[in-house]
């Protein structure tokens, strides 16, 4: 007799359980991380620097007012309305409290890659998420207690937690996702990141509006993520095999479909040749290079269409929230044609990763250039930044689920070093923009832009010559052992093996087998 299924919750499926938790993870940990950057220009005094031409501003809403006769300087005043809940930050102090978040966030990746691998994803991804929603609740107590200072030194603090996130979230993922669905299931987990980017922006000028302030957006964000936390500890475990409510249906079908490359104990991490690997480097060179120019526009696009666009707030809300709807229709639909390509062997991984890296990067570079020099436009800045969202959905299907690809026993490690190489982009990134847009003009923010773009480029030129979507040599257990096998002496029988793998050399097997059998 079939032995009855285990469920939980009816009888849905735990790897699509398992999906959604991670989503709505990824939702909370882009909400918490970009709800400074998003509140700022409300908790600064919105000046208008002096500026030498009058064609490097935008027109400003209502009329400058001239700071003397005969020149083209202008100026404007402190909003009144908000004079009593700013801080009087300037451009590079704001910088350094924009980067400061990824100071922890770098250091964190690798421990949180190898504690994920030693102890299972589960207990270090809540951990990280537990720990970022509290330090996001607090942040106002903070800063009216102690300030910029104190403010930074919170920031590092919430990054070391939210470090240790994304590769506890890439060790599970190789836990619960077969390869024939690898690009549709990551586009739809890491879209979760849009999701909450656009949720903040939506109800940021109601709670700004209201008497919580700006204070409240903390508040509910970081209160999502604890409540995200109470949920995942009761619904999620570490693996099929350990999930004490999966369907022993669901349970052996995961089993066969990852077993290829997967392993329950696999050895300590082959640090060699994971470190001499090309496809590895042109992966964190890719991360790098997205990560440069989504950190840049994360922390300082509010600032740019506020002070350098002078967007109005219902505009600034509608063009957050249009751009991310943009960019989750596309990962979802990029995802999906990912995976078709790949299941109809219509192209081979390698190819649809370096495709889908291409549209994001490149195509993505160039449109934001454009989009810099008819920002005044505001149509045509709509326009362009839309189609230019859409095309960053392609990273999804292409870096994203990359990581997996090369080493699935080893994702938390390859996601640690990957991802925590680019968070430095997130200290560098608003750090130069503080650097470069002192006066917050257009021809400075075009400078940043190119700069955005450049990266891209060469980023991605790296990721064509180098970058592979197919599983390396050093991801399997056995890797050690049959390297040592080429450099034995030749056997006196030839004992049968059930082992198969990609790289086995026939030639070499030829070598080694006595002539006896080989007659």
């Amino acid at each position: 007799m079939p032995v009855e299924d285990r469920t939980c919750c009816g009888r849905l499926s735990q790897k699509w359980i398992f999906t959604v938790a991670a989503f709505f993870a990824v939702a909370c940990m882009m909400a918490m991380r970009m709800t400074l950057p998003l509140t700022i220009p409300k908790m600064v005094p919105r000046h208008v620097h002096a500026v030498e031409f009058e064609d490097d501003v935008c027109p400003t809403p209502e009329p400058a007012k001239p700071t003397n006769a005969g020149n083209n300087n202008y100026t404007t005043d402190v909003e009144p309305e908000l004079a009593d809940e700013t801080y009087d930050w300037d451009e590079l102090t704001q910088g350094v409290i924009l980067g400061s978040f990824y100071w922890g966030y770098v250091l964190s990746h690798l421990p949180g890659g190898v504690l994920a691998e030693r102890f299972g994803g589960k207990y270090v991804l809540g951990l990280g998420m537990l720990g970022a929603g509290v330090c996001t609740v607090v942040t106002p107590w903070t800063i009216d207690r102690g300030g910029a200072t104190a403010l930074v030194g919170l920031r590092i603090l919430m990054g070391l937690f939210e470090g240790l996130t994304q590769p506890a979230l890439s060790v599970m993922m190789s836990q619960w996702v077969p390869r024939e669905e690898r690009s549709r299931i990551t586009g739809l987990v890491f879209v979760g990141g849009t999701f909450g980017v656009g949720l903040v922006c939506l109800g940021l000028g109601p709670i700004v509006a209201s008497d919580w302030g700006w204070r409240g957006v903390y508040h509910l964000v970081g209160g999502a993520s604890c409540l995200w936390f109470g949920l995942f500890a009761v619904l999620c475990y570490d693996s099929p095999r350990e999930h004490p409510f999966i369907g022993r249906a669901e349970q052996s079908r995961l089993g066969a479909r990852l077993a290829e490359c997967t392993h329950r104990d696999a050895p300590p991490v082959p640090w060699r040749h994971l470190l001499t690997s090309g496809p590895f480097w042109a992966l964190v060179a890719v991360t790098c290079g997205k990560d440069w120019g989504a950190y840049t526009i994360l922390s300082d696009l509010p600032k740019y269409t506020m002070n350098v666009l002078k967007m109005t707030d219902e505009e600034n809300a509608w063009l957050f929230i249009g751009a991310n709807v943009c960019m989750t229709t596309s990962a979802l639909l990029f995802s999906w044609l990912s995976d078709q390509l790949i299941v109809h062997n219509w192209m081979s991984v390698t190819n649809v990763r370096k495709s889908m890296t291409s549209v994001a990067l490149t195509v993505h570079g160039f449109l934001s250039v454009w989009s810099a020099y008819v920002a005044c436009d505001k149509p045509q800045y709509f326009v362009l930044s839309f189609v230019g969202t859409f095309t960053v959905g392609a990273s999804f299907p292409g870096i994203r689920a990359n990581t997996l690809d090369l080493s699935p026993n080893y994702a938390g490690t390859v996601t640690a070093i990957s991802h925590g190489l680019a968070g430095l982009c997130g200290i560098g990134g608003p750090y130069l923009v503080g650097l470069v847009a002192v006066n917050q003009t257009l021809s400075e923010w075009q400078l940043v832009f190119w700069i955005i773009c450049a990266v891209g480029v060469v980023t991605n030129l790296i990721y064509l010559a180098l970058g592979s979507g197919e599983l390396q040599p050093w991801n399997s257990p056995d890797f050690q052992r049959r390297r040592s096998k080429r450099h034995l002496v030749a056997p006196t029988s030839l004992e049968p093996t059930t082992d198969k793998f990609e790289d086995d050399d026939p030639m070499l097997v030829k070598k080694l087998a006595p002539k006896s059998v080989m007659a």
